[in-house]
């Protein structure tokens, strides 16, 4: 695993935890443009 892959998982649990968060969002967001993966 790379580190952007690292970041994403624990987001993702971060996310799943607290789906409010909008800092949260915001990096997962980044992680997405920075993989260049679009949803």
């Amino acid at each position: 695993m790379n580190q952007f892959d690292d970041a994403e998982e624990a987001l993702t649990e971060a996310n799943f935890l607290n789906n409010q968060s909008a800092e949260v969002w915001g990096y997962l967001t980044l992680i997405c443009l920075q993989t260049k993966r679009y949803i």
